[in-house]
């Protein structure tokens, strides 16, 4: 059984909720979790967890606040943590805490494998402050997980050996979302087309090309609704986007929501909505957005954008419909296209279903995370008797 240290800066953030998937369905491992902070923990617990800093005192959140913007470290905590456990392999994810623990793993000569998830692939390598790191963590890592093509060949670009780049899509547990149409969510009636969007923290996620193409499309069918989940900046402009087209009574603001109201609002919507993009300062998806795969996995058509990775997780034509990145036109005809046809929604739900069993399933992907392991430490053993 391989022993595996992650290495994360909170466990857990429920946009985060695969990270703890992935580790439940990977049997072939011993995991421990190692994190600055912990959040959600009845929703995410984990045994083994080691924790730096407590929120509970003002000392912790100051101490957390420091580490955070890399003021303050916590290496000997790090070090007494690796050397406490003997981990076989440790696991960063987001290229960030790979490099947190970089030098502990050194050290102690373990092998590093860091998945990059995202922001890790674009927004930070254009950093002066990242692109002095970069090629650290390249040269001592032994793996690099990514999501899909797109995002391989940009962490090649950046600078990571092609032959250390492994790609394994993200994992869902299928029992977590199962296809069903239940009672439609507070503000719409029976009749009713619900859209649901995720994502009014970032730019990336689309959160104004959603509002605008919601309200093109809202003008010619009144049965759509819309259902925002998140907080953030955007929440207050789309508001006001929809506001000015007497469209805010259709709309509903949920907030940050518990994962099992995620999963029943999912359930209860017709149509996914995921126009992600390419923000002013370089942050994108990298790979796909999760919720792409969970609305596959429920049943769910999804329309969203040709950004990253997006193309290689929904199948255009088949299980959603895409299109160019802020095309509001061609989002809204898709839009209107699938609320005005049930049998097309169901075909593509179906579809869906099942090309994320194939892909995504939590149980395939930790088999996949597990031979990157193996090739890990078959490289690590071949290197010190080569």
């Amino acid at each position: 059984m391989i022993r595996v240290a992650h290495m994360l800066y909170s466990y857990l953030p429920v946009t985060q909720n695969w990270i703890h998937t992935q580790l439940r369905c990977n049997r072939f491992c011993e995991h421990t979790v190692i994190s600055l902070t912990r959040e959600n923990i009845a929703h995410f617990p984990w045994e083994s967890h080691y924790t730096a800093f407590a929120r509970g005192s003002a000392v912790g959140r100051l101490r957390l606040l420091l580490a955070r913007y890399w003021l303050l470290q916590p290496r000997r905590f790090l070090e007494s943590i690796v050397e406490k456990m003997h981990p076989d392999i440790i696991h960063g994810h987001f290229a960030h805490e790979s490099w947190r623990i970089l030098a502990t793993a050194r050290r102690a000569g373990i092998p590093l494998v860091t998945t990059f998830y995202g922001l890790d692939v674009e927004k930070l390598p254009r950093r002066r402050f990242w692109k002095r790191r970069y090629p650290h963590l390249f040269s001592y890592g032994s793996g690099f997980i990514v999501e899909g093509p797109f995002m391989g060949e940009k962490l090649a670009a950046a600078g990571c050996p092609q032959e250390r780049i492994h790609i394994v899509s993200i994992g869902v547990d299928h029992t977590l979302f199962e296809p069903s149409r239940s009672e439609p969510p507070s503000g719409g009636s029976n009749d009713s087309i619900c859209i649901l969007f995720t994502g009014l923290s970032r730019e990336k996620k689309g959160p104004i090309d959603a509002a605008t193409v919601f309200c093109e499309a809202a003008k010619s069918d009144p049965r759509l609704t819309l259902h925002c989940i998140g907080d953030g900046r955007y929440g207050t402009v789309v508001r006001r986007i929809l506001e000015r087209q007497g469209l805010l009574g259709r709309a509903t603001f949920h907030g940050s929501i518990p994962f099992e109201k995620y999963r029943a609002l999912l359930a209860a919507s017709d149509i996914v909505l995921a126009p992600s993009c390419h923000a002013a300062d370089g942050d994108c998806e990298g790979g796909a957005p999760v919720v792409c795969i969970e609305a596959q996995m429920a049943g769910k058509p999804v329309i969203a954008t040709r950004h990253c990775d997006i193309p290689h997780v929904v199948k255009n034509g088949e299980t959603g419909l895409l299109s160019n990145e802020h095309d509001i036109a061609a989002m809204t005809r898709d839009l209107l296209r699938l609320a005005g046809d049930a049998g097309l929604r169901g075909r593509m739900g179906e579809a869906g279903r099942n090309h994320a069993l194939r892909q995504h399933d939590c149980h395939r992907q930790g088999e996949k995370i597990a031979a990157v392991y193996r090739s890990v430490l078959g490289a690590t053993r071949d290197n010190r008797h080569g």
